[in-house]
């Protein structure tokens, strides 16, 4: 019987002969706790028995409510003596899930299906207020977005954990499930330094389980102008495929002096190491920070995106104008900007805002989908 519960590890126990009425029917396989069940943990996971008489499990818990990726067997056969009580990694799922469904298929193979991924909400960074003073954070928080509006403490590992820093952009590649932070204003010995960096964050296989770790990327520089990014804050960034651009900022001039940016970026994630490639484009909504930007894969059955850029500050601190931007693509090179629309909600900064691609039934006829597409700003 395979046993488990919340926060605490799996356990085996094995049915033993009942010599008489005063002895325990149950006694553990693995009192001592050093297993590949301890370091998986199986809580919410799915099970079932292989042709071979082997133990199959499928998903569990990461930490909080992100799901594990890694497949554990049990071998009952092997767990007498083994360095590793009988358990074996058999392989990993492309995405970590609770509540899988496990099937024993005729020809030996093993389906799992179906489960629950917990789409977490990750933040990293910014200030907090501490006793009425604003503190410089550097811990990374997820909440949980679909049973359970719940967050979780830092899950990340602390030995790997970047400076604390605000005003850096996050976008995250859904190919590899990588968190991808650049640039920002962080802490340097207790001075603020703009700075250019690229960190990852990700789930790794270590010896005691699975967690959380930063990587601090290197990149290398455009090919025709060997150089990289300005270091910068307040930038928008966004992310198509595996390519991350990042556009406008705020950064420093050689004198030191603040300089608005106009500049595009990108960075090509899949190249070894990623690779920047800068590019100017004429028109648009010029230099600007604390806008914001966003993917619309509305045209030609999303084959053909384009990023809207909104609002934000110019030179001097003033505010943008109140226009939306649409800058075109060509595979992953930007071509030309063109206005989209104006005189909406006004004209402002630090807002956020995202695309809803959400289809719903109308209120009309439940039965006709409405393809819903449209950017949502809040705040600034």
């Amino acid at each position: 019987v395979l046993h488990w519960n919340r926060g605490r590890g799996a356990r085996l126990w094995l049915a033993t002969p009942m010599q008489d009425s005063t002895q325990g029917l149950w006694v553990p396989v693995v009192p001592n706790a050093q297993d590949l069940a301890d370091t998986v943990d199986t809580f919410c996971a799915g099970h079932a028995t292989m042709g071979d008489g082997r133990l199959m499990v499928v998903g569990g818990t990461v930490v909080g409510t992100t799901g594990e990726t890694r497949v554990p067997v049990f071998d009952a056969k092997n767990f007498r003596g083994s360095s590793t009580n009988g358990w074996s990694l058999a392989d990993t799922t492309l995405w970590g899930r609770w509540y899988a469904t496990v099937t024993a298929l005729k020809d030996g193979r093993m389906l799992a299906t179906s489960g629950t991924d917990f789409m977490n909400l990750q933040m990293f960074g910014g200030f907090k207020n501490n006793s009425g003073t604003d503190s410089l954070m550097n811990d990374a928080r997820a909440l949980n977005l679909r049973r359970w509006l719940r967050w979780n403490s830092d899950f990340t590992n602390s030995a790997t954990r970047p400076s604390a820093r605000h005003g850096h952009s996050s976008v995250f590649r859904f190919s590899i499930g990588k968190t991808v932070i650049f640039g920002g204003l962080r802490d340097s010995s207790g001075a603020m330094v703009h700075t250019n960096q690229v960190l990852q964050l990700f789930i790794k296989n270590v010896d005691t389980g699975q967690e959380w770790t930063w990587e601090t990327t290197p990149t290398a520089s455009d090919l025709s102008t060997f150089q990289f990014p300005l270091p910068r804050q307040q930038h928008a960034s966004v992310i198509i495929g595996d390519q991350m651009f990042v556009l406008g900022g705020l950064g420093k001039n050689a004198q030191g002096q603040d300089l608005v940016l106009s500049d595009i970026w990108r960075l090509n994630l899949i190249s070894s190491p990623p690779r920047w490639t800068h590019f100017s484009l004429s028109g648009g909504p010029g230099a600007r920070y604390a806008h914001t930007a966003v993917v619309d894969d509305s045209e030609n059955n999303g084959t053909s995106p384009t990023i809207l850029v909104y609002g934000g500050r110019t030179t001097g601190g003033g505010l943008a104008d109140d226009k939306v931007w649409k800058l075109s693509l060509s595979g992953s090179t930007p071509q030309s900007w063109t206005e989209v629309a104006s005189g909406g909600p006004g004209a402002r900064a630090g807002h956020i805002a995202i695309i809803d691609t959400v289809d719903i039934h109308t209120l009309n006829d439940p039965g006709i989908l409405e393809k819903r597409h449209r950017m949502v700003v809040f705040g600034g």
